[in-house]
């Protein structure tokens, strides 16, 4: 057993570390630095222009980086658009067609709306696209837009159309709200006051191409009030007729009869407006709806109080 003991080195655990010296010292450990230093040096084997600096490949991502988000604020307008430049949200400045450069996110962002698209609003009707019939060809009217007073009072159906493009991309963004219920308000209110200036006659005739181009005036001189950023194209009347007219002159035929049936009685009673009237020896009547009545009192008549209202 004792010569087991010798041949392991005197130790029944073998020979002592370190290789049998008897210095009793283990293995020694691996230099980290070294093998850092050897990691470093393969992988600037693939870097251009590889040096000792451990800093240096980390600086070289940063530019790269750099680089990219610098580069990221070119951008392109197209023919038909105008570039709107916002620095933070506020508006700063407007672009032509062209290749520009703002400053990358976060700072500035680019909006390019189209500015060369002829928009359309129909006043008086709506189209089987906009009123979702089902059927071809489909026209809904709507009396409350095309229903206006000419100058002679009359009363005209009109429908009409109005076209417009963008004329400033920075004011149409950013200075009206609703931009389609602004130039529609704008048209309604415009063929209002030129049908209102206008007898029936041309409205329905030759006199229509005059009240497009005044219409056309008076609504962008609205909008330029507005400072909309908008530019009217054209104004297109689509019907002008006075089917609505029958009623009117309906009423006004049935306030004549009564007129004239009672004509030769002490005091007319006039259904519509509702009004009284007494005679004199003569006279002549201005009713609210344009009817012009006259009469002679016959001279049994005179002797009539004289403190009837007249």
């Amino acid at each position: 057993m004792s010569d087991d003991f010798q041949g392991r080195g005197g130790s029944p655990w073998g020979k002592p570390p370190g290789g049998g010296n008897g210095s009793g010292k283990g293995p020694t450990p691996p230099d980290i630095d070294a093998l850092i230093r050897d990691i470093q040096s393969r992988i600037k084997r693939f870097l251009p222009g590889g040096s000792s600096s451990g800093g240096k490949p980390i600086g070289l991502i940063l530019i790269i980086i750099a680089f990219v988000w610098l580069a990221s604020g070119l951008y392109r307008v197209g023919p038909d658009e105008q570039g709107v430049v916002l620095r933070f949200g506020k508006f700063v400045k407007t672009t032509q067609p062209g290749l520009h450069y703002h400053i990358p996110l976060p700072v500035e962002t680019v909006q390019t709306p189209k500015v060369t698209k002829v928009n359309r609003i129909d006043i008086g009707f709506r189209s089987e696209r906009d009123s979702g019939f089902s059927q071809g060809g489909g026209v809904a009217d709507v009396p409350q837009e095309s229903l206006m007073l000419t100058g002679d009072e009359n009363i005209v159906n009109i429908d009409f159309s109005v076209f417009w493009v963008i004329k400033d991309a920075g004011k149409f963004l950013f200075e009206i709200q609703d931009p389609e219920g602004t130039v529609k308000a704008a048209a309604e209110t415009a063929m209002r006051e030129v049908i209102a200036k206008s007898k029936i006659q041309p409205v329905l005739t030759e006199g229509r191409a005059q009240i497009e181009i005044e219409t056309q005036e008076i609504i962008q001189s609205i909008l330029d009030e507005y400072n909309s950023g908008i530019q009217i194209t054209q104004v297109q009347t689509q019907k002008a007729d006075t089917r609505n007219l029958f009623f009117v002159e309906k009423i006004k035929s049935e306030i004549r009869f009564e007129i004239d049936k009672q004509f030769r009685t002490e005091k007319i009673i006039i259904p519509f407006p509702q009004r009284t009237v007494w005679h004199g020896t003569e006279r002549v009547t201005q009713f609210e709806d344009g009817i012009v009545g006259t009469g002679e009192v016959r001279s049994s008549e005179t002797d009539a109080p004289s403190n009837r209202p007249f």
